[in-house]
């Protein structure tokens, strides 16, 4: 038999070598299914021919397994928005192709890679603290100086140096503060 260079097989019927499946290292036949080995940092599956890329990972243009976006578990590029699935709990948007937070009441904590739950009086945030919201539910009024959601004082009351409302004097109608 003839032997041919790698990335070709020989071919029984034209007598030459023929390429290989790009993906392939080497084969023994054209199919993406023909490979006995992969190009590259590639995985062989024996079973089925074939070579492809793990979990969180793509097969590049050059032929080689480059990592997903962290937010990705599968990707077709390296970019955010090129996720197919995604990692933990996060909701994949069909539209942008980007990993998000299922709801507002959760921000994406980068360490972990997943939604965490804002503080119980946020709205929306971009962090677990209390001093982390970005928005309050309607029964609160939003500090933007502090990034908290307070307490709607009433009109006999005054708000305290914890940010909680606290009645006035009974002596008075309106306060600024206790007396």
């Amino acid at each position: 038999g003839c032997t041919c260079p790698s990335g070709e097989y020989h071919d029984g019927v034209t007598l030459s070598c023929e390429a290989c499946d790009p993906l392939c290292g080497e084969c023994s036949g054209a199919l993406e299914t023909q490979c006995t080995s992969c190009k590259n940092n590639m995985i062989f599956d024996s079973s089925a021919g074939t070579c492809g890329c793990g979990s969180g990972s793509f097969i590049d243009t050059d032929y080689s397994c480059k990592a997903c976006d962290d937010s990705c578990l599968e990707c077709s590029g390296n970019e955010a928005n090129e996720c197919l699935s995604c990692k933990n709990n996060m909701v994949f948007n069909t539209l942008t192709h980007v990993c998000e937070c299922p709801n507002t009441h959760t921000y994406f904590d980068d360490v972990a890679y997943s939604c965490e739950d804002c503080d119980d009086s946020c709205a929306e945030c971009s962090g677990p603290l209390v001093t982390e919201c970005t928005s309050c539910t309607s029964d609160k009024l939003f500090d933007s100086s502090t990034n908290r959601c307070l307490e709607i004082c009433g009109s006999n009351e005054y708000r305290d140096v914890d940010f909680s409302c606290q009645p006035c004097d009974p002596s008075c109608a309106e306060c600024l503060g206790e007396s």
